[in-house]
């Protein structure tokens, strides 16, 4: 005989109490990471990701790590 399994009544608040904890937390910690030290792009490394974006055949993120890479160092000698 095969039994129907029942869910707790408060499944669904415990599930929605979850997702908005884990919210909460992931909000934090972006805030936190706001105001901490700043991002410092390089070069050579912003570089060297779309390089690597390219060679795993993820074009359009290539593309876009590309694009970044031009508008942040436009006299860059690898921006041809």
């Amino acid at each position: 005989m095969h039994r129907k399994m029942e869910l707790p009544r408060n499944f669904i608040r415990y599930r929605r109490e979850g997702c908005l904890l884990f919210l909460v937390f992931a909000l934090l910690g972006c805030t936190l990471n706001a105001f901490g030290e700043p991002l410092v792009v390089d070069a050579n490394r912003q570089f060297q990701f779309a390089e690597r974006l390219f060679k795993q055949g993820k074009y359009l993120q290539a593309v876009g790590e590309y694009e970044r890479f031009i508008y942040f160092f436009p006299e860059d000698n690898r921006v041809p």
